[in-house]
């Protein structure tokens, strides 16, 4: 091959990493946790010993020997919504010229992210629970104009969860639990190829930013893993401790390329930007929960939490491609691990009423290094608050809200075939939702 072969091809590769190793960032790497409603009105704080519901089949099985009813059932669809508001401040073409398009864009969206738990009672001492919800995903849309379109559009991800789980009492004052994680996975990542300025670095007489292409990246992915849980209880106080295995997927489907008008001579007759298989591998990391209760004077019980994500894990993100002229790349991620530490109070209001609320710290697994448009974080604060009311009969409702505060995020992010993304984005996240708990 000649020199504009060689770089057709190092464009080709770099692009197809562009499209999916920006990654998906959400508050803690791509896990959403919107996973019950009375975990979520503390901020989380007690997750692992908050064992009124059936939801404890997610933050931790052992505490199902918590449920009296021969049945309980917990479902809810929280509201999520968020702004990624990015101001360009002197992003850069692969060619070094300024940036067209708009320079400030949106990629927030609105999502509802439901969940569904089951528990039953099978003697004094076993019981049984199964839960489905949707532990990791959400994404952004920039469109297809703004002035980072060749970094990100579109991002998506959606893991779905299915939560068989048993749970014994093995004595009066402790409890242990085991389940199965079973997920599958979809993503549809997306971005613009500036095949103007590509064209004219290799002799090609096409306008930069202006003969734009497109890359788009779907698959999918079967994967499994474990979880366990101990509850520890007095009259007084309660402590527990919840362990999720990391689970590895590995998405399988097309990279699919829109090339102009005009740029069919950058193809090489079809040996680069050209349809192939391709797959991406995004791990889902293991987690330790460790949880506290106790009850104070009068109605109160204050909560708290300490959760590591082993996000470390995350080293770099390989992409490989079943057409050979298209070389696999490779992008350093260097993420780090995570800590969430929460503290909150319950109170009862009431013989219907009980109020809950809870703070949040925690910290990001993105360094500012690798930091991407396709969902930026920064450490960030949980503000939340819930209410519980018991009906007369059969039936609990919650209502819950929760607000994300954090710092602007910067992003200074160079790619080769993308050139330099500079620019910082505002982020902002509420969460509001309804729950409802039926036992007989």
């Amino acid at each position: 091959m000649g020199h504009a072969s060689s770089v057709l091809v190092r464009c080709a590769g770099s692009l197809c990493g562009v499209v999916v190793a920006s990654a998906l960032v959400h508050a803690d790497g791509w896990k959403i946790q919107l996973q019950g409603a009375k975990a979520l009105g503390a901020s989380y704080a007690g997750r692992s010993v908050l064992t009124d519901d059936a939801s404890v089949v997610w933050f931790n099985p052992a505490g199902l020997t918590e449920l009296r009813p021969e049945w309980v059932l917990t479902a809810g669809a929280p509201l999520i919504t968020y702004q990624l508001q990015f101001r360009d401040t002197g992003s850069t073409s692969l060619l070094v010229q300024p940036m067209q398009g708009p320079l400030s864009a949106d990629g927030g969206t609105t999502a509802v992210v439901p969940h569904v738990y089951m528990a039953r009672r099978l003697t004094d001492r076993w019981r049984f629970g199964f839960g489905f919800n949707a532990p990791y995903g959400l994404g952004t849309n920039y469109g297809e104009m703004w002035s980072g379109r060749y970094h990100a559009t579109e991002t998506r991800l959606s893991v779905f969860n299915m939560n068989p789980s048993v749970a014994v009492r093995i004595s009066d004052s402790l409890s242990a639990g085991f389940g199965l994680d079973v997920q599958r996975s979809t993503a549809t990542l997306a971005n613009m190829i500036d095949f103007g300025s590509i064209g004219t670095a290799v002799g090609v007489p096409l306008t930069p930013q202006g003969s734009d292409g497109r890359i788009e990246f779907k698959g999918f992915d079967w994967a499994a893993g474990w979880n366990g849980g101990l509850l520890w209880r007095t009259d007084s106080a309660r402590l527990g401790a919840s362990f999720r295995s990391r689970i590895d997927h590995t998405l399988r489907g097309t990279a699919d390329f829109t090339v102009p008008a005009g740029a069919e001579p950058l193809t090489q007759g079809g040996l680069v930007f050209a349809d192939t298989d391709a797959s991406v591998t995004l791990p889902m990391p293991a987690e330790l929960s460790v949880s506290a209760s106790r009850n104070l004077p009068g109605t109160w019980t204050a909560l708290g939490d300490v959760t590591w994500t082993n996000w470390s894990v995350f080293k770099a993100l390989r992409v490989d491609f079943e057409n050979a002229f298209q070389p696999s790349v490779q992008q350093d991620a260097s993420w780090d691990d995570s800590i969430r530490v929460a503290g909150g109070l319950r109170a009862s209001a009431g013989p219907r009423w009980v109020v809950t609320g809870g703070v949040a710290y925690e910290t990001t697994p993105v360094p500012d290094a690798t930091r991407t448009a396709r969902l930026p974080e920064r450490a960030h604060t949980w503000l939340s608050g819930s209410a519980r009311y018991t009906g007369t009969g059969r039936w609990r409702f919650d209502i819950h809200a929760s607000h994300l505060l954090t710092n602007d995020a910067p992003i200074a992010l160079t790619d080769p075939a993308a050139g330099v993304l500079a620019g910082t984005v505002h982020w902002r996240l509420t969460i509001i939702g309804f729950g409802a708990v039926v036992t007989f």
